[in-house]
């Protein structure tokens, strides 16, 4: 299945990139392939990931601090946010217009 990131969801993937980059470069290749193994998990098993409503799920991305937020679309899964799990909780809301 197709993934499709919103722009705010691109925005938290290379934000957090940075981060580790400037600490890392090995840090953030690491995070880079822990969202790819998460990106083919949900891709291959979308129901997966623990639900956040009626239709936004959560993958939490292994050995790093952040979830993919996503919600199936048609034929398509849809990232919301590349969100980090104690910062900013619920920032991410404000891009779905309303609709969980």
């Amino acid at each position: 299945m197709k993934i499709r990131y919103l722009p705010g969801a691109l925005q938290d993937f290379d934000e957090a990139l940075a981060y580790y980059h400037e600490r890392s470069p090995r840090a953030a290749q690491n995070l880079m392939q822990a969202i790819r193994v998460g990106e083919r998990l949900i891709s291959g098993f979308p129901a997966l990931a623990p639900s956040l409503g009626r239709r936004l799920r959560a993958l939490p991305v292994s050995r790093f601090p952040y979830s993919l937020v996503y919600f199936l679309g048609g034929n398509e899964i849809v990232m919301v946010a590349v969100a980090h799990q104690s910062r900013r909780p619920g920032y991410w809301k404000g891009r779905l217009g309303g609709s969980d």
